[in-house]
């Protein structure tokens, strides 16, 4: 036991330093897949999915469903 209470300072250092890791892993995964997600509707936004960077000169020009055609 004297072992132990020798010791509860490294433990309880180990212990916070453990939770601020498995934190800042947890936090910095939600943020990556929040500006994922801002990125994908973004890049959504640009195109109308047919693979074109732009409307001018699109083969699906008539078909498109883009609200705002740059023509």
């Amino acid at each position: 036991m004297d072992y132990f209470l020798g010791h509860i300072g490294y433990i309880v250092i180990a212990a916070i330093v453990i939770a601020a890791v498995a934190f800042a892993s947890v936090y910095f995964a939600d943020m990556s897949k929040e500006l994922n997600k801002a990125d994908a509707e973004t890049e959504a936004e640009k195109s109308c999915g047919a693979g074109c960077s732009s409307c001018s000169g699109c083969g699906s020009l008539m078909s498109c469903n883009k609200d705002d055609k740059k023509l």
